[in-house]
């Protein structure tokens, strides 16, 4: 495709991998520049949203973490036809899928969506929804509790304790147009576990003691924090009430005195109303 080895030579287009890219992948003159081993969130999804598409050449994958990873952040998926990616990846929607190992078609495929920018924007839209719609944490839970349900009440009716002890049998609808596939289900300790089982259970215990302990001394740490703050805020409020107790009196005192004082004003007010009227009398008589 001639626009495309245009944009290769002008450098529009470049290949971008988590961890070390392989020799054989320098042969296609297509500039790749390796990630290597992203371990933080921002990075992953930093890495996601900079790709216009997200190429998953895997031959055998069940639910690919990286499908749904790109899917997420909003990147359309091109992919080969095979396990659970047209789960996820719906042709012409959320990416392209193409017959397994052509890798013609998958060029092709590429191309098209490099070249039509609008229909990436369209795709990487649908991703994110779809994501949200059915891989979202709450509604995978609420799958696993409905198939957990489901198998409890299928289990199989009328058999003896015994029987029910040693193996049971769970009936497990394969899809709408199969009969219900009986699958067994061992829930007794093996002889090979047996032999193991002290050695392990011993190691559970130290294990979970050691992790108790630590949980214990981090308990401990904070009820000690938490007690130096109580004691410190204690303290401050006797303080307070202290100071409230002073301020109180303070009050009160200067009450008294302006008590005392209007008292006495009152009295040499009274005194002075005495002097004048017995001087008005004389003045008249």
């Amino acid at each position: 495709d001639t626009h495309f080895r245009n944009l290769v030579k002008i450098g529009k287009v470049s290949l971008i991998c988590f961890g070390h890219a392989g020799e054989g992948i320098e042969k296609v003159g297509i500039p790749v520049k390796a990630l290597g081993y992203l371990d933080s969130e921002k990075e992953l999804i930093n890495a996601y949203c900079a790709a216009d598409l997200f190429v998953l050449p895997s031959l055998e994958d069940n639910l690919p973490n990286t499908m749904l990873e790109a899917m997420s952040c909003g990147t359309p998926v091109v992919a080969f036809e095979v396990g659970g990616i047209p789960d996820g990846v719906k042709d012409g929607e959320t990416g392209r899928l193409v017959p397994e190992g052509d890798a013609v078609e998958m060029g092709r495929a590429i191309l098209s969506l490099i070249s039509n920018s609008e229909k990436r924007r369209v795709m990487g839209k649908a991703c994110r929804r779809r994501v949200e719609e059915h891989y979202s944490l709450d509604i995978q839970a609420g799958a696993y509790a409905d198939l957990y349900k489901e198998l409890m009440e299928s289990e199989a009716p009328g058999r003896s304790e015994a029987e029910d002890r040693i193996s049971r049998v769970w009936q497990v609808p394969v899809s709408s147009n199969q009969r219900p596939l009986s699958v067994p289900l061992e829930c007794e300790v093996g002889p090979h576990f047996k032999e193991i089982h002290a050695s392990v259970l011993f190691k559970a215990l130290k294990e979970f003691s050691i992790y108790a302990y630590k949980k214990w001394q981090a308990s401990e740490a904070d009820r000690a924090a938490r007690r130096v703050v109580i004691e410190t805020q204690g303290k401050r409020i006797s303080e307070l009430e202290s100071e409230v107790d002073r301020w109180l009196g303070e009050s009160e005192r200067l009450q008294q005195e302006y008590s005392d004082a209007e008292r006495k004003r009152n009295g040499w007010s009274a005194d002075r109303a005495g002097v004048a009227e017995g001087t008005i009398r004389k003045c008249r008589s």
